[in-house]
């Protein structure tokens, strides 16, 4: 793609020229311009802030269509991949003829004002000359055409002589560029004569405010374009965008990289030959080259460019410009697993959102926490205030109004339940307000990404593996996140007894910043690789290890049920069960008590598993008999259940002794 300085003006650009020139063979020549191309060409703009995507924490696919790069050859090749080639032809042949202002002036004003319906009563009034077809003036079409003729007749002569300049660029760029292949069939004889037809006059009178002097300018460019078509183009070859066509690309930009994780290097051009002027008026590029070097992990890069973001963007902001910098500081340290720097960030962020009275920006900070929080639990006691009080503000907050605000406060709350041993009625109810929430807030187009995942976990920790499948299937796969790959690979190689990679992983992982999830995972893979190895003493000690550290801010947890069941299997396999029974019947008992069916049959495996490791057969029999149907509905248990059936046909310890 040729490279050339990008100016950013509120003026008619290029782009807006070219679907002007769309639009008038629209109306004037009959032509069928599907509008699914109209929608894709005009830009959008919309106001969504580097602010909103730290309200956000998840995906907003409201604006999943690409927008297009404020190059000819892009809309040519939107017109092909549309299979309007006979479009893309005639509207080559229109730019073709553009020989001067004159005609730039004539097809902006006729388009304003002969086009539009005056009224939508209106219905029958009268088409002039040779239009085809009248545009409501409330329309997408009839919005832009003001928009544009506003646009054209604020600017003075510089202005209007940019336009000129970059429009030949414009046109010269797509005729040269040697990447425009797949459009090098289009035949430049079939374009080359291509005529406006201004209304039933071939002069439109200019408008009454037009002086005297803007004529004698527009007569002098007409001399200078055609000494310039003499000489060649302009030393300073300069496209002129719009700000709302730069806006489009970089809410676009912010949202890939932010959110999947990916980046366009289309995008990267236009960001990099901004002048400095320019990006000082958009510090979200800023932002986008910070989200880049924290993706690519460089620190020192994004720390500088998260700077030079706040530098710019205290000229321009609001008051609560600082706490936000702020919580953008805890959230680039959480990112790289620096929690006592970001615990501090968070601390002072909340500290003068409070002095502030700033309670909407105070909510964001607290959903951070408490997001923040989610990954490492076990920094929350050291965090002035507690998890429930975090929650208990949230739901009780003054910003009700806003759907983020009650729909991350119910999720944390779910999810914290799931933590703690709670009844799963308890679980369903909150799950049950979240999805509500969730499901009256979103747009059509929205996907629930974040939902997706809670109901996945959620579904996990029930133990109906087949419907989290469901909802995995709807997720897209993030590239970034391999740790749960990894750990599954690894248990795969410990069934196929191929133990020494998993060694080397386990060590080079603890070296890392692992969330809280991550550790459980890591722990529970460490022990069953310490169990197949018969280091069963090393095993427990994990165990034990493991179970001090987290009941430091979580007791009763689901995750130390998991680590206990790990206890009860190494004793019954080191022939000890008679100590493995209490500890079953504990977690049974825990199971009952939360109404978790899927843990209360895990422990009445286990303890089919112990009785028949001491020979008490006919127990074990009946036992197993008696809770096999409930069983048999997770289908995380089928082969556990399938091993313990042998067992309870006396195939394996028919002589088996204490």
């Amino acid at each position: 793609m040729t490279q050339c300085p990008i100016k950013v003006s509120y003026t008619l650009t290029p782009y807006d020229l070219t679907i002007l020139v769309l639009i008038y063979m629209y109306v004037f020549e009959g032509i069928h311009v599907p509008l699914k191309i109209f929608l894709r060409l005009i830009p959008e703009y919309e106001d969504t802030t580097e602010e909103l995507l730290l309200l956000h924490l998840e995906p907003v696919s409201s604006k999943s269509i690409e927008p297009v790069l404020p190059y000819l050859k892009d809309i040519i090749k939107l017109l092909e991949t549309e299979k309007r080639v006979d479009i893309a032809k005639s509207l080559l042949g229109h730019l073709q003829n553009i020989d001067g202002l004159e005609v730039i002036n004539n097809l902006v004003w006729v388009l304003d004002k002969e086009c539009l319906l005056k009224s939508n009563k209106n219905k029958d009034q009268i088409m002039i000359g040779s239009v085809n077809k009248l545009i409501a003036k409330k329309s997408v079409l009839g919005v832009y055409i003001r928009y544009c003729f506003k646009k054209y007749i604020c600017g003075g002569f510089e202005e209007r002589e940019d336009l000129w300049n970059s429009f030949v660029f414009f046109r010269h760029q797509f005729l040269n560029d040697v990447d425009s292949l797949s459009y090098r069939s289009l035949d430049l004889e079939e374009y080359k004569f291509q005529y406006f037809e201004f209304g039933t006059t071939s002069k439109v009178v200019l408008p009454s405010y037009e002086s005297q002097s803007d004529l004698k300018s527009i007569e002098l460019m007409k001399k200078l374009i055609k000494k310039t078509n003499n000489t060649g183009l302009s030393k300073e070859n300069t496209l002129i965008v719009s700000p709302d066509q730069l806006h489009n690309y970089i809410n676009w930009e912010v949202s890939q990289v932010y959110f999947l994780k990916t980046k366009s290097s289309n995008y990267d051009n236009i960001f990099d030959n901004l002048t400095l002027h320019d990006i000082t008026r958009f510090p979200a590029i800023f932002f986008i080259r910070y989200l880049n070097a924290v993706n690519e992990n460089r620190y020192q890069d994004a720390l500088d460019f998260l700077h030079n973001y706040f530098d710019y963007t205290l000229t321009q902001s609001s008051e609560n410009c600082y706490h936000i910098s702020l919580l953008y500081l805890a959230t680039f340290h959480a990112s790289f697993g620096d929690a006592n720097s970001a615990l501090k960030a968070f601390e002072e962020a909340t500290k003068i959102a409070r002095e502030n009275k700033d309670t909407s920006t105070l909510n964001v900070i607290m959903i951070w926490v408490i997001n923040f929080l989610e990954k490492y639990p076990i920094f929350a006691d050291r965090f002035y205030v507690t998890v429930d009080q975090i929650i208990k503000y949230l739901k009780s907050s003054s910003d009700t109004d806003n759907a983020v605000i009650l729909k991350n406060a119910y999720r944390f709350d779910s999810i914290m339940q799931m933590y703690k041993c709670t009844n799963a009625i308890d679980i369903f109810e909150s799950t049950l307000k979240y999805m509500t929430i969730v499901f009256q807030s979103i747009k059509i187009s929205d996907v629930p990404y974040k939902y997706l995942n809670y109901a996945s976990m959620m579904w996990k920790v029930l133990g109906q593996r087949l419907i989290a499948d469901i909802y995995e299937k709807i997720i897209p796969i993030n590239n970034n996140d391999g740790f749960r790959e990894d750990i599954l690979h690894y248990e795969h190689l410990l069934e196929k007894k191929d133990y020494t990679p998993i060694g080397e992983f386990i060590e080079r992982k603890k070296k890392c910043r692992l969330t809280f999830q991550q550790t459980l995972e890591l722990r529970i893979l460490e022990v069953r690789y310490l169990v197949v190895v018969r280091e069963y003493w090393s095993a427990i000690e994990v165990i034990e290890s493991s179970l001090v550290e987290f009941s430091r801010f979580i007791s009763e947890s689901k995750w130390q049920s998991l680590l206990e069941f790990e206890k009860a299997r190494i004793l019954i396999e080191c022939k000890a069960s008679i100590r493995a029974i209490p500890l079953i019947q504990n977690l049974y008992d825990r199971a009952i008590t939360t109404h978790d069916p899927y843990f209360a049959s895990k422990a009445v495996l286990l303890l089919v598993h112990a009785l028949a490791k001491i020979g008490k057969l006919d127990e074990s029999r009946r036992l197993f008999t008696a809770n096999l149907g409930v069983m048999y509905q997770f289908h995380d248990l089928d082969d556990e259940i399938n091993r313990i059936s042998n067992v309870v046909n006396n195939i394996k310890y028919k002589n088996m002794t204490i």
